[in-house]
């Protein structure tokens, strides 16, 4: 199984819930703001990963690298929501923490693999 991580701050926070809710992720990462943690609401469970974006690149990419520290393999990537910085910031954090990607997205057929 794979994990999910997700950019939840400008954009369309009812695809993220969808693409948690619609698959069983061994385990689900939300990188948003703090004021993503207090009013993104989701049936399954999930982790936040807390960014600024105010922060400089550097900054928000060390916290989700910090954030994902934990984890090793594969997770399938959702840029849908955020900013070109925030997914910049994103995929090098990722990326830093050596992590292997897909892109996955909710479409009309349903969650797929892009």
């Amino acid at each position: 199984m794979v994990k999910l991580v997700a950019l939840l701050t400008a954009g369309s926070w009812n695809h993220v819930a969808k693409l948690i809710e619609d698959v069983d992720w061994e385990k689900a990462y939300i990188i948003t703001t703090l004021q993503g943690k207090e009013k993104f609401t989701c049936d399954k469970p999930h982790e936040f990963i807390i960014i600024n974006e105010n922060w400089p690149v550097q900054e928000m990419i060390s916290s989700i690298k910090k954030g994902l520290g934990k984890e090793y393999g594969e997770v399938g990537l959702n840029f849908v929501s955020g900013t070109g910085k925030e997914h910049m910031a994103m995929l090098a954090g990722v990326m830093q923490a050596g992590l292997s990607f897909r892109l996955v997205a909710v479409t009309k057929e349903g969650i797929t693999g892009l």
